[in-house]
């Protein structure tokens, strides 16, 4: 099961990194900024930002907008569970930098016990998305708790619903 995850989030160009949750494992991705309808940013560069991108000072319509109604850089992180435990889902808010953490805590592989584990009907797979938002005029990040849209919408925007039917 770990490999068709982490064959899902490299064919999408996710960096990912696995964590040990109770009874299973845990497949976290990077923060990643979206565009707002959830799809993937097309500019490479500004996927991996997580702030908004600066406005040039020309004076352009685009800059004389962007005075008026300030851009928001939109960002998400996926978290596949692989447990045969179950857990509270009570819309816990967690923080930009906590988030940006698990990806730093994880390991480049699961360990050989658990990839040679068996995989059950006990087990289920629930991915979840913290999606967070960074306006231009103060920079600090606010999580969508309830999220922006749903964690189905999230993968149907991104491709990887394909990938975890």
């Amino acid at each position: 099961m770990g490999k068709k995850i982490a064959l899902a989030f490299e064919h999408k160009g996710y960096p990912f990194r696995f964590m040990s949750v109770p009874d299973g494992f845990a497949v976290v991705t990077q923060l990643e900024q979206y565009q707002e309808d959830g799809s993937i940013q097309i500019d490479p560069i500004t996927r991996w930002k997580e702030l908004p991108e600066a406005e040039s000072f020309s004076l352009s319509l685009t800059y004389l907008k962007s005075l008026i109604f300030p851009r928001k850089a939109h960002l998400r992180l996926f978290a596949v569970l692989v447990t045969q435990q179950g857990y509270p889902s009570n819309e816990e808010h967690i923080s930009k930098d906590d988030a940006k953490a698990w990806i730093r805590k994880g390991v480049n592989r699961l360990p050989k016990i658990i990839v040679e584990k068996p995989f059950s009907s006990r087990y289920s797979v629930d991915v979840l998305v913290y999606e967070f938002e960074v306006p231009e005029t103060t920079f600090i990040p606010w999580q969508h708790c309830p999220c922006h849209l749903t964690a189905r919408e999230h993968l149907q925007k991104t491709g990887l619903d394909y990938w975890f039917r």
